[in-house]
């Protein structure tokens, strides 16, 4: 009988993992039933480091944003992590907020390299016309802002001559103040906005497609 109930779970895994392969794109599912592994961008979809950039790119603009949030508008959150790490100085966990900043700024060098080296797949079929121009627009803003939310950061960290305490007694001054602080958190601010917008049309877009449309958009991502 346990026999009986393995070979019963063990059919309908399979079954789901068939329906699964069935619902991708026709080309996305010849190369999941091959196994073929694409590095690069072709005629059937998004290539494995194009994926893999823009999917650690979206986890660390996530931590990035939660951190910043909780260091502006949740200082209690932090203080645990403050005091274990950096003395109590919850200022130090900027330098931490600044690494994320520098890493998703590397990141975006290496994704617009390898977006001008390489090709792109063709639009999905199930985009119209003006959700083609819509995605064109809003991928390069997405691409700008990732390099000035970053930029104006640092600006923030490194050129308002603002003093930043480290912990443990220690102190970090900008070397120089190139505008005052102020400007440059409007500008850190104005410019994560805009991203923010553009993110939620980009996301809206691929949601709509794939659960309203079932036209299985996201998984040329996947």
């Amino acid at each position: 009988m346990v026999d009986g109930v393995r070979r019963h779970h063990q059919v309908r895994a399979g079954r789901a993992a068939a329906l699964a392969v069935h619902r991708q794109p026709p080309d996305r599912r010849r190369h999941v039933l091959t196994g073929v592994v694409r590095w690069r961008s072709d005629e059937h979809g998004y290539g494995l480091v194009t994926r893999v950039l823009h999917w650690t790119t979206v986890v660390l603009v996530v931590a990035q944003f939660a951190l910043g949030w909780a260091l502006t508008r949740a200082d209690d959150l932090l203080e645990p992590l403050a005091d274990a790490r950096f003395g109590g100085e919850e200022d130090a966990l900027v330098v931490v907020h600044v690494g994320i900043g520098i890493t998703i700024l590397v990141l975006a060098v290496l994704r617009l390299g390898w977006r001008l080296a390489t090709s792109l797949p063709p639009w999905a079929e199930g985009l119209s016309s003006r959700e083609r121009r819509v995605s064109h627009v809003v991928e390069v803003v997405l691409y700008t802002c990732l390099f000035l939310v970053p930029v104006t950061g640092l600006g923030l960290f490194l050129l308002s001559g603002e003093d930043w305490a480290l912990g443990a007694g220690r102190e970090f001054v900008g070397p120089l103040e190139l505008l005052d602080d102020d400007t440059w958190l409007a500008a850190h601010v104005a410019t994560q906005l805009v991203f923010l917008a553009t993110l939620a049309v980009h996301v809206g877009m691929a949601l709509h497609h794939q659960f309203v449309r079932r036209d299985g958009l996201v998984s040329r991502m996947l």
